[in-house]
């Protein structure tokens, strides 16, 4: 006698545990099935394994029996098809991206037994538009209709999507818990919140403003990276550079208007990288240092003010800045680190303070434009590839006091013409060309 068939809105429901037993399922199957299909577990199986169905582009709708309490990391990571997802009645466990980049997704409803969701259980589901809890589940809930889970002991939102609010008994915003949500146009933060943790809106592409409120006093790594619809953004008082994490607006290439406290003492590292609209940019006057790689790649910006309270200028902090035309370093600076200007193809001139000691490896690579630099007379040494591809050099001076010049130091600075240097012995294998002419006295 042949098993009867069970149909789900027109649709066979073929019993599978990972995706190798659905694609066996399916060929077996006498009648007409067209992806994406519709999977129900036995149910003898308690537990979806890792990965169990990962990136796979056939899987429509899932029904879980009651006997299943885990639902693996990554099982259903990458279902980019996956419409529907029932939870039967004694899952408990939700593990690490275990429907993330489910772009099909709609609605989710999380039954009175889950106990633990793991970080990115859902993220990148950007189609995402209803997120509801059960009122009887002790550890999460969903309040106020607020479309998001929110952690019923700690007040923290976990997990939200394009339609959720954030209630103002809310104390947190937890990691990654928006992220990928591209169909976020607005979010209001209330002044509950305290903390916004690691990627907490990262890559919301379609999120065209934020403000945070003066109640916040961290924010974690990568918050809003990838935000490309991001216009414009205010920072409150109540946050120092320091209270923030690294990367904080990377990314945000339609950013162009961003207000940071006055009494900022240090710009975060690589807060503005990739920030490809960023024309203009005042850094605080009482700011010391200027963190590696903040305004990497920010190529619009084409004039910058270093105030004179700056002390330190960290790794790659203007790399990439190739509209950048011309910058002057307050002699309050102490110390550049490597390719603090690497790849500025504008900078046509640039002056180093007297408290200059060393020229950092790949300091100024690939400045195609650069015609002149005045190096210090305290420099004492020139790093690896330091001026390497600066096309436009036409002459430079060796400060008597520079006792290394590290390899390939000049190579490929094909309109050089002079150097003036009391020790020519420096010079070797730092790729200078033949007809450079190099002048001691």
């Amino acid at each position: 006698m042949a098993k009867e068939i069970e149909f789900y809105k027109g649709k066979p429901v073929f019993f599978a545990a990972n995706s190798k037993e659905l694609a066996r399922a399916v060929a077996a199957y006498d009648g007409d099935a067209q992806p994406p299909y519709v999977v129900r577990w036995s149910g003898k199986v308690s537990r979806v394994r890792e990965k169990a169905f990962e990136d796979d582009t056939t899987l429509g709708v899932i029904l879980h029996p009651n006997t299943v309490t885990k639902i693996s990391d990554g099982a259903f990571s990458g279902c980019v098809n996956l419409a529907e997802v029932h939870f039967g009645e004694s899952l408990q466990y939700i593990g690490e991206n275990a429907f993330s980049g489910c772009q099909s997704l709609t609605s989710l409803f999380i039954p009175a037994s889950v106990e633990c969701i793991l970080n990115g259980a859902f993220e990148y589901c950007s189609s995402l538009a209803s997120i509801k809890v059960s009122p009887d589940n002790p550890n999460w809930d969903s309040r106020e209709d607020c479309n998001a889970i929110i952690s019923s002991r700690t007040n923290t939102l976990w997990f939200g999507c394009k339609s959720s609010f954030i209630p103002d008994t809310v104390v947190a915003i937890g990691k990654g818990a928006f992220v990928g949500c591209s169909g976020l146009t607005a979010i209001t933060i209330p002044s509950s919140v305290k903390t916004l943790e690691d990627w907490p809106f990262a890559h919301c592409t379609g999120l065209k403003s934020i403000s945070i409120p003066d109640s916040v006093i961290k924010i974690g790594r990568c918050a809003f990276e990838g935000c490309t619809g991001l216009v414009s953004a205010s920072i409150p008082d109540s946050l120092k550079g320091s209270d923030i994490g690294y990367t904080l607006f990377s990314g945000c290439t339609s950013l162009r208007g961003v207000r940071i406290p006055d009494s900022w003492t240090e710009i975060p590292s690589c807060i503005f990288e990739g920030c490809t609209s960023l024309t203009s940019f005042k850094i605080p006057e009482g700011a010391t240092y200027i963190g590696g790689g903040a305004f990497h790649n920010c190529s619009a910006l084409t004039s910058l003010v270093i105030p004179d309270s700056v002390s330190e200028i960290g790794p790659e902090a203007f790399a990439g800045c190739s509209s950048l035309v011309r910058i002057v370093i307050p002699d309050t600076v102490t110390a550049l680190y490597r390719k603090v200007f690497a790849s500025c193809k504008s900078l046509s001139s640039i002056i180093l303070p007297d408290s200059i000691t060393d020229v950092p490896h790949l300091a100024f690579f690939h400045c195609e434009s650069l015609k002149e630099i005045i190096l210090p007379e305290g420099v004492t040494d020139i790093g690896i590839w330091a001026f390497k591809g600066c096309s436009s050099l036409l002459s430079i001076t060796i400060p008597d006091a520079v006792t290394a010049i590290h390899r390939e130091a000049f190579a490929d600075c094909t309109a050089l013409k002079e150097i003036h240097i009391k020790d020519p012995e420096l010079l070797e294998g730092t790729g200078l060309g033949e007809d450079v002419k190099i002048i001691t006295d």
